[in-house]
């Protein structure tokens, strides 16, 4: 039975590949946490964003009941004092999901209603000693083909790695150890 049943799980994935891959796949990818390129592009145009330096490389892109979410650290925290990202049309501020003012960092969160399409992001840089005060509209381009499911999710994959217990039929193939009765 098993010989059957793999070749079978192997098909799956090929089956989603020809299908133009990983568009559909983006729109419908599982619940769980991928990491995820991005680029930070100055407003309306596809030129790197100086903020580009500000942001560490992969994101991590969470799916949970079909939203998207893609988290990452900002360096010089400090001198970010505002980040909002347009939602629905407006501007909204960015999630902190957690802040280190030693290293200066912070991971902020933001709501991706679709990742094959620029996010419009809004930033305020302060530099009191530089006297340097200025907002810039950026724009996020997220890297589809690079999403890739984060290894706290290879426990996911083990649920995959449950057809085994659909291999567990093995156990069904014990009935041969009823055969040995005979």
């Amino acid at each position: 039975k098993n010989e059957e049943k793999q070749p079978d799980e192997d098909k799956k994935p090929e089956v989603e590949k020809p299908d133009g891959n990983k568009n559909p796949d983006a729109e419908t990818i599982k619940d769980g946490e991928y990491s995820i390129n991005f680029k930070t592009l100055k407003d309306q145009t596809d030129e790197i964003s100086m903020m580009n330096t500000y942001t560490k490389n992969p994101g991590v892109l969470k799916v949970k009941d079909g939203k998207k979410y893609v988290s990452f650290t900002l360096t010089n925290s400090a001198w970010i004092t505002k980040f909002e990202f347009d939602k629905n049309g407006s501007f909204v501020d960015a999630n902190v999901l957690s802040e280190d003012t030693k290293a200066d960092t912070r991971v902020v969160e933001v709501e991706v209603a679709d990742l094959s399409k620029k996010l419009n992001a809004k930033v305020k840089v302060d530099i009191d000693s530089m006297n340097y005060h200025h907002f810039y509209d950026i724009q996020f381009a997220f890297d589809k083909d690079s999403i890739k499911p984060l290894d706290n999710q290879g426990g996911n994959d083990n649920q995959g790695g449950n057809n085994n217990q659909g291999g567990n039929d093995n156990q069904g193939g014990n009935n041969n150890q009823g055969g040995n009765d005979n």
